[in-house]
């Protein structure tokens, strides 16, 4: 078993979460088993052989650039991307401390262990957004 707690750092992101009040609490408090390969209790999905088609790496980051009114997506390439499935349990997560997910109860749907990535990013490719007069009125 692995605990893994993430600290301050990541509680500037969290602004008004729980995390953001309390700096000294961690944001992310987590304990993985990579030996078991179970999936979580209330999962939705039937096995792990399913989640597993969710794990896929996230090909893209994409950004708004005001200057030009444009959406740029960078394009990630990633090599030894191998999700091995793990048991975790997850006692906090600041990020649903904040008072948009209040009254929500999270679910754990899956969990997978991936190390040793290679990745690189290739160059942003620039999108320019419709301009005003073309798009749909109001």
């Amino acid at each position: 078993m692995k605990k893994f707690a993430v600290a301050a750092g990541l509680a500037v992101l969290l602004a008004g979460s729980a995390a953001a009040q309390n700096p000294q609490a961690p944001a992310v408090d987590v304990t993985v088993d990579l030996a078991d390969h179970s999936l979580p209790a209330g999962s939705p999905f039937a096995s792990v052989r399913e989640a597993r088609r969710f794990a896929g790496p996230l090909l893209y980051t994409f950004d708004y650039e005001p200057e030009s009114d444009a959406i740029v997506a960078i394009e990630a390439r990633r090599t030894n991307w191998r999700p091995a499935p793990a048991a975790a349990r997850v006692d906090r997560v600041a990020f649903f401390d904040g008072p948009s997910f209040a009254g929500c109860a999270p679910v754990l749907a899956a969990a997978f262990h991936v190390s040793r990535i290679d990745y690189r990013w290739l160059r942003g490719v620039r999108y320019p957004l419709a301009p005003a007069s073309m798009q749909a009125p109001a």
